[in-house]
């Protein structure tokens, strides 16, 4: 396991209804070694949405207002028609909880917001995403899977093909 360090740098430019900052990403191997740096990403907000690049993709995290109405397509800026991003194809993201509790490693946010981003299954392959956010804090959990199986008749945390990717935060200031 990984743990890494998403921290605010400095403010990039002003795009007139919306702002761009520097994430600076550090990550380490256990908490007891060091963060080193690992690369920097970027986040800016308009009225709309919160827009999110890490390395060459381009997410739609977040759309205005917050409500259990609001679907959207989170990977649109991405050029999904290739080979190596087909698997971020038709995301359809969408607010599933709203100000609801949220538990993770043992600690407990009171005022959190869910997007799924995508659930789609069937007996042999599961493509699900999903991004918790807590209040005043930012993202505090997500999973990823991709996972296939031949026997459907197999658990899905027991897959013969695939990843589970589980992220939860362990601090934050």
């Amino acid at each position: 396991s990984n743990f890494i360090l998403e921290a605010y740098g400095d403010q990039v430019t002003d795009f007139g209804d919306s702002s761009q900052y520097q994430i600076i990403v550090y990550q380490r191997k256990n908490r007891l070694l060091p963060l080193n740096y690992y690369r920097t990403w970027s986040v800016r907000k308009n009225d709309l949405k919160i827009i999110k690049s890490e390395d060459e993709l381009t997410y739609i995290k977040m759309t205005f207002p917050v409500n259990g109405l609001s679907k959207w397509y989170g990977n649109s800026l991405m050029n999904t028609s290739t080979t190596d991003l087909s698997f971020y194809k038709d995301w359809n993201y969408s607010y599933i909880n709203k100000n609801q509790s949220f538990s993770t490693l043992n600690r407990t946010f009171e005022s959190t917001t869910t997007i799924e981003q995508i659930n789609d299954k069937n007996e042999i392959e599961w493509r699900y995403s999903l991004e918790v956010y807590a209040k005043n804090v930012g993202m505090i959990y997500s999973e990823r899977r991709m996972v296939y199986k031949q026997d459907p008749t197999r658990d899905w945390d027991n897959p013969e093909n695939g990843y589970i990717i589980r992220k939860s935060i362990v601090d934050w200031n």
